[in-house]
């Protein structure tokens, strides 16, 4: 079932890929997949970078904030403690 689901999302990108440059692609993949919630480390090994820093300082920008994740999460654990 899985590699059905990724059979057909790679199918899909192909479709969005036509026409588009490799440097297109390239940073568009590294969006995608931490936008994903892929530790911005293995997005640095799968590019070939040396640096997770390069990564973040090109793509972090893509990533939710780090003061949005707090807010929600503080906002997670009230709720909870309220409904006791």
């Amino acid at each position: 079932m899985a590699g059905r689901r990724l059979c057909e999302a790679g199918e899909a990108l192909w479709k969005v890929a036509e026409g588009l440059s490799l440097c297109s692609l390239h940073h568009a993949s590294a969006r995608l997949v931490l936008a994903g919630g892929v530790h911005a480390r293995a997005e640095s090994e799968r590019k070939g970078r040396a640096s997770t820093a390069f990564t973040m300082d090109a793509y972090g920008h893509c990533l939710p904030t780090a003061q949005e994740h707090v807010a929600l999460e503080i906002g997670e654990r009230l709720s909870k403690r309220g409904a006791r």
